[in-house]
């Protein structure tokens, strides 16, 4: 179960922004804006993805709970990224974005989304869900 979720910059590894969650199962919706998580079997938690105006913040806003859609969520890494086997995330021309730490890895294998430019981790040895925002 998953008892909190944080957003990072890939950059900089600041993270942005936290939520709490009851969840076990997380991601994205298609557009990147969205981060939800299934409370149960037909309901999830859903948070809006909201750089604060004026302010260099971003905040994981809490929307409520609200039914699955039907047919699930689709998922697709921006710009065709993907893990290699030696923890870098790489994109469709081989270029290195970013280098995963070990305990980020095992999550990577175990429970992972994308959604645009949005990557969300999580297993048992972290303890909170890991977003990363890939900025290309």
């Amino acid at each position: 179960m998953i008892s909190s979720l944080s957003l990072y910059n890939m950059h900089t590894g600041e993270k942005l922004a936290d939520a709490n969650s009851d969840g076990e199962m997380t991601g994205f919706t298609p557009d990147g804006s969205k981060v939800w998580c299934a409370t149960d079997k037909d309901k999830v938690d859903w948070w809006a993805i909201v750089k604060e105006d004026g302010q260099n913040s971003t905040v994981l806003e809490y929307l409520g709970e609200a039914e699955e859609p039907l047919g699930g969520f689709p998922w697709k890494p921006f710009h065709d990224c993907q893990v290699a086997d030696d923890g870098w995330v790489i994109n469709s021309s081989r270029e290195w974005l970013l280098w995963l730490p070990h305990p980020w890895r095992s999550a990577y294998k175990e429970n992972k989304r994308w959604s645009g430019k949005f990557l969300i981790m999580w297993n048992n040895e972290l303890p909170e869900g890991v977003i990363v925002k890939l900025e290309v």
